[in-house]
């Protein structure tokens, strides 16, 4: 039995040993601050297509529809329109939000036709430029026209 105390004296000390031993360790951390990647950023979302109307009559609203990609996971989503807007020229930048999350679900997100309306629309050609990240921005024309009193389209 006298075999068994110096035995179980040896495992303690051991034990005591390799927990002194953590205690004084070199720890590292993760080199990049945390909050950086966990933080929400805004983006510019690629329009690739824009639909509109042609033609449109003072008084009308304008109804743009845009086509695009906004990311590629859940963590991507549509944030706002931004427009800078004359008489006769609306400038558009489509903005998405990240916001990381420690899973993003695994979908495609689009813009699906996602609507902007443009009101009030004054009589001549409306350029429409739609604003996007690192290349040529879309650009369409709208033709305005005024309602005569019989109800026809004035040039």
């Amino acid at each position: 039995m006298r075999t068994g105390v110096p035995v179980a004296i040896f495992v303690v000390c051991m034990g005591l040993f390799a927990a002194a031993g953590c205690s004084r360790g070199v720890y590292t951390t993760f080199p990049m601050d945390m909050s950086t990647i966990m933080s929400e950023h805004e983006f510019v979302i690629r329009v690739n297509r824009l639909e509109c109307a042609p033609e449109a009559t003072v008084g009308d609203t304008l109804r743009l529809r845009f086509w695009g990609h906004v990311g590629s996971d859940g963590c991507h989503e549509f944030s706002h329109f931004s427009t800078e807007r004359d008489s006769l020229r609306v400038d558009i930048t489509v903005l998405g939000i990240l916001r990381p999350m420690a899973m993003c679900p695994e979908v495609m997100v689009m813009l699906g036709g996602r609507e902007l309306e443009i009101y009030p629309l004054y009589e001549g050609d409306m350029t429409v430029v739609v604003h996007r990240p690192g290349e040529s921005a879309l650009v369409d024309t709208v033709r305005v026209s005024r309602v005569d009193s019989g109800g026809a389209r004035a040039n």
